[in-house]
């Protein structure tokens, strides 16, 4: 099934589309919801995807690259972000926020290893 999504019901959707950053944001937490098993952004469930997409992005950096003034950089998305886009939707998933928490258990679990892996290998070496 193809991903579909429209940000029709987002306030001021226009200013979504006509700024290049503002769109990439868009789009990449349109497919950012495939991962979560989203189906938009609400006004219930946007702290739960502002808390998964910190944990996610704290796990595997960031969700995408922009550039100012010519210069390329890391663009971490943030809770702003996901609040301006409260009327998103997708057809990843349902708009609950049971499915989104479920994640941010399974990235909060991922995270504890990584950490205790590296306080592991740090004993080991002597450090």
């Amino acid at each position: 099934m193809p991903l579909t999504w429209s940000i029709k019901n987002v306030q001021d959707c226009d200013s979504l589309v006509e700024d290049q950053n503002e769109e990439a944001v868009t789009q990449s937490l349109v497919f950012f919801s495939m991962v979560i098993e989203s189906g938009g952004i609400t006004v219930d469930n946007a702290a739960d995807w502002a808390a998964v997409l910190a944990l996610y992005q704290r796990l595997h950096g960031a969700l995408m690259t922009v550039s100012e003034d010519g210069v390329l950089g890391d663009y971490f998305i943030g809770t702003a972000d996901v609040l301006r886009r409260v009327g998103m939707r997708t057809n990843a998933g349902g708009l609950g926020t049971s499915q989104i928490r479920k994640h941010g258990k399974r990235l909060a679990a991922d995270y504890m290893t990584q950490v205790r892996n590296a306080a592991e290998r740090e004993i080991d070496s002597g450090a």
